[in-house]
């Protein structure tokens, strides 16, 4: 039996580092004929791409089965809608398959410990950002890049700090994140 990924386009989105870059790695592992991984912080990025592309066999696979791109989620939402919409669009461009498989969203940010008595709204809506209006956004988007179908996924990841914040106070992720899948 063939790899299951070994015609698939896979986008990590957040695939800098940590759970993103593990699973472009093993999608690469895996065989996926492309996958592409993004972050907000270019040299980040190139380490990540030089270190993708040293887990394959030959060099003329470097190019052609891993690329990067740089794309922002922290910004306002229209600018967030935007910058995930040029990703997308490269993916595809990149891919020379006219789609994306597959996605995993695994993008998030430092969140601020803040006491309840220090929350400001716009604390909260930075808070936010990435982790929540960028994955609402993507779901949007994504059905124009992608053939919706039971052998195509996205899939949002989480961490611990939802399930159990730190002490000493009160954070956005506590409040807000274990809402989400």
């Amino acid at each position: 039996m063939p790899p299951k990924l070994s015609t698939q386009t896979v986008l990590v989105i957040g695939g800098t580092s940590g759970i993103g870059l593990a699973v472009a790695a093993e999608a690469l592992a895996q065989s996926a004929a492309h996958v592409t991984i993004s972050g907000s912080n270019a040299a980040k990025l190139s380490a990540a791409l030089a270190h993708l592309r040293g887990t394959l066999p030959t060099a003329s696979d470097h190019h052609s089965r891993v690329s990067g791109y740089t794309c922002d989620l922290s910004a306002d939402g229209p600018s967030v809608e935007a910058n995930l919409r040029a990703l997308l669009a490269a993916t595809v461009a990149g891919n020379g398959r006219g789609r994306i498989d597959h996605v995993a969203y695994t993008a998030g940010d430092a969140l601020p410990l803040t006491p309840v008595s220090s929350l400001t709204a716009s604390a909260i809506h930075a808070g936010g950002a990435v982790r929540f209006v960028g994955a609402l956004l993507l779901a949007k988007l994504l059905p124009e890049f992608t053939t919706p179908s039971p052998a195509s996924s996205l899939t949002l990841t989480g961490g611990v700090n939802t399930n159990r914040p730190s002490p000493g106070g009160w954070t956005v992720a506590a409040a807000l994140f274990p809402h989400m899948p």
